[in-house]
C-alpha cells in the first residue's frame, strides 16, 4: 500500500474535517511530506470529475483514499471510477478493511458463497421499505449498514 500512495499527486477523501487530518497523518506516515487532500463527497463528485479527469489526462497521480474503510464500499467515488476506466486511465485498487466481509467471514454463515449487499439503508421505515420493494432474487445473505447515529 506504501509503494501505491507514494505520489506527489492529489488524495481525494470524503468531506469529514477530522477523517482529512488522519489521512493526511497516515500519508505521512508513509513518507509523502505535505499531501494535498482535497473534499470528495457525494455533494461534489459530479462536479469535480472532469476537473479530476483532466488531471489524470495531464499525467497527475489521484488516490481516492479511506481511513474509514474499503473505498467505494458505501463511499462516493464508484461513478469516478467507471469514468476512469471508459477513459482509458489506470485504475489501482488497494483494498483496505471491510465490515461487511469481516462480519460474513465471522459468522460462518457463507457457505454458499452468495450475499447482497444493501449498503447504507434510508432511515425512514417507508423510505426503507421501498429500497428493499424493488430486490428480487437477493441471494442467502443479506448486509446492510446503519449509521450508529441511528
Amino acid at each position: 500500500m506504501g509503494r501505491t500512495l507514494r505520489f506527489e499527486g492529489l488524495a481525494l477523501k470524503d468531506s469529514r474535517r477530522a477523517d482529512r487530518r488522519r489521512t493526511r497523518s497516515l500519508l505521512s506516515h508513509l513518507g509523502i511530506e505535505h499531501p494535498r487532500v482535497e473534499r470528495f463527497d457525494a455533494h461534489t463528485e459530479d462536479g469535480r470529475a472532469d476537473t479530476i479527469l483532466d488531471a489524470l489526462a495531464a499525467g497527475e497521480s489521484i488516490a481516492l483514499v479511506s481511513d474509514a474503510g474499503t473505498p467505494l464500499v458505501s463511499d462516493p467515488g464508484a461513478g469516478l471510477v467507471a469514468l476512469c476506466r471508459a477513459r482509458g486511465q489506470k485504475v489501482v485498487p488497494v483494498p483496505g478493511a471491510s465490515a461487511v466481509l469481516t462480519a460474513l467471514m465471522g459468522c460462518g454463515l457463507l457457505q454458499s458463497g452468495r450475499f447482497h449487499f444493501f449498503g447504507f439503508v434510508p432511515r425512514s421505515g417507508v423510505a426503507r421499505a421501498r429500497r428493499f420493494a424493488g430486490e428480487k432474487d437477493r441471494g442467502p445473505m443479506e448486509t446492510l449498514l446503519i449509521s450508529p447515529a441511528q
